[in-house]
């Protein structure tokens, strides 16, 4: 699966044998408005619903815990939320580079 794609390539589904929904845009990633956590069940990588495009979440955001690590010294997904909240401008210049990645590979600019 490539890191981006359009979010219209996103097709819902209805996992019947575990009873849950997948591939809809639940409103909003980690409380960032504009940015949506897409799950696609427990074995395969949610995305991010960000400007039309559907984008890999740990490819999206490892980095930015990482740099959050470096900062903190903290290993805690909730104080990284929190993080993530007050530093949204990174994950949303982080989706904006993989956009632009993405269309100048697609010659789409």
């Amino acid at each position: 699966m490539d890191i981006v794609r359009k979010i219209e390539e996103v097709k819902p589904f209805y996992n019947f044998l575990m009873g849950w929904q997948e591939g809809v845009p639940k409103e909003w990633y980690c409380g960032i408005e504009g940015i949506s956590f897409i799950w696609h069940g427990e074995w395969a990588d949610p995305e991010l619903g960000y400007k039309g495009y559907a984008i890999n979440e740990p490819s999206a955001v490892d980095g930015l815990y990482d740099e959050y690590y470096e900062e903190t010294r903290k290993d805690d997904f909730n104080a990284f939320i929190s993080w993530l909240k007050v530093n949204k401008h990174l994950l949303i210049e982080t989706l904006d580079c993989l956009i632009y990645d993405y269309n100048a590979k697609k010659g789409d600019k």
